[in-house]
């Protein structure tokens, strides 16, 4: 079996590694820059690629002593193959670089050599990967196929600099090429045979995303590795639940959340962008027709974001408009048996319903770390200040009084503050070993 290409796509996905995308966006929109990272630049690459390879489901094998000749090229536009499920777009790998430098340089001085190709290709060729055949201005292109289908599941699809080293270079590493056009298809054998074709045809006539964009097929993943995925989700969720008989209730109420959810997505597509110190996301989902996801995607609004900006600033903050009215209901019925597992008197009568009823709109959270603790806070618009007020006061001090019930190795302490005219409450759990 042909070597799956993981040492191509080191470079594309170490280069991506840190990034954000803020397409269409404001600057009002985006969040607050990270924190600086304290490794070396070479450590940071060879971090990036090495959690890349280590996420390998295939093993790399010797290629066999001779192969058949791959099928010719077709000349009419392909679909794509049904055993694909996801692809990596980077629409200029150069430009790229250029962005993380810059970012890179403004959080620690000294990483802006990020920015320049010569680095990722020293520390490909110590690898023994020669990427000198590869046009880095021109657009990069991961295919990522069914495990289960394809043997050596992954399609590169790069510029060519240099036809003769980038088919040395695949040669080397035991995997085949196709080339057209100045545009190289390069994969195994089984991949290239049912992904080649569309790969140099229709592909390179797609629209191509303003930024480095991951798509992925989340109906036809959910299809064939569903069961799976949920197993390892209540796994997961009840060891860290320890046995507490709430916190298997509340992890069984998670498992069937979010595996009835990942069902009603059909596609899903993240884009990432640096913007100077900025580090910025952008998800977009396509609901499976027909489905509650569907119904609620549709009653959103547009937000303005008019909140984002007044949050305390933070290592991280996000904001927008959230409608939920719509899912009340069916929250309500999901997770009537972890509301059970409360005991009496901890949560105030109804307080879902009625918090979402005063305050389903505009909000906006901050969440910042110090070297006395977490902060975390939230905005949000309401539609009845006094009654949210009220509720809000009630949980807290039902909170408290349960922890101090309960003889918790925590405490909760409530303070009062008055600005402005305006009362602040502070919730402040302390916990010891």
């Amino acid at each position: 079996m042909a070597r799956t290409p993981w040492g191509w796509i080191m470079l594309a996905a170490a280069a991506t590694a840190c990034a954000g995308s803020t397409a269409n966006q404001s600057p009002q929109q985006r969040a607050a820059p990270p924190v600086a990272p304290a490794a070396a630049p070479g450590a940071a690459v060879a971090d990036a690629a090495g959690l890349l390879a280590a996420g390998a489901a295939l093993t790399d094998a010797a290629a066999p002593p001779a192969e058949a000749p791959l099928p010719a090229l077709p000349s009419s536009p392909q679909p794509p193959p049904g055993a694909l499920v996801g692809r990596l777009t980077m629409p200029d790998p150069t430009a790229l670089l250029r962005a993380l430098g810059t970012f890179a340089e403004a959080l620690h001085p000294g990483f802006g050599v990020l920015g320049t190709p010569e680095p990722w290709l020293a520390f490909a060729a110590r690898r023994g990967l020669d990427l000198s055949g590869v046009d880095l201005s021109l657009p990069l292109r991961v295919l990522a196929l069914d495990p289960a289908q394809i043997a050596g599941p992954l399609v590169l699809v790069v510029g060519v600099a240099d036809g003769a080293a980038l088919e040395a270079a695949v040669r080397a590493m035991g995997l085949r090429m196709y080339t057209r056009a100045g545009v190289a298809a390069i994969g195994s054998t089984d991949a290239l045979t049912v992904t080649g074709g569309y790969a140099l045809t229709s592909l390179l006539g797609e629209a191509m995303p303003a930024d480095p964009t991951v798509e992925l097929d989340v109906a036809a993943l959910t299809a064939r590795y569903g069961a799976r995925l949920d197993a390892a989700i209540l796994k997961m969720l009840q060891t860290d639940a320890g046995g507490d008989p709430t916190g298997l209730v509340q992890g069984e109420v998670t498992r069937q959340f979010f595996g009835s959810l990942l069902r009603q997505v059909d596609r899903l597509q993240i884009a990432v962008a640096f913007e100077d110190t900025r580090l910025s996301l952008l998800t977009r989902l396509r609901p499976v027709p027909g489905s509650g996801l569907e119904s609620f995607v549709g009653e959103q609004r547009p937000a303005t974001f008019s909140l984002l900006e007044q949050i305390a600033p933070g290592a991280v903050v996000v904001g927008g408009r959230l409608e939920v009215r719509e899912l009340i209901d069916g929250l309500d019925a999901l997770y009537a048996p972890l509301w059970a597992a409360v005991p009496d008197g901890r949560l105030p009568p109804d307080m879902a319903r009625r918090w979402v009823g005063y305050a389903s709109g505009e909000s906006a959270y901050g969440f910042d770390l110090s070297a006395g603790g977490g902060r975390l806070s939230a905005m949000w618009d309401v539609s009845a200040p006094t009654e949210i007020a009220a509720l809000w006061r009630d949980y807290l001090d039902r909170t408290a009084a349960a922890v101090a019930s309960e003889k918790a190795p925590y405490e909760v302490a409530i303070d009062d503050a008055r600005y402005r005219g305006v009362t602040v409450s502070t919730l402040a759990p302390r916990f010891s070993s």
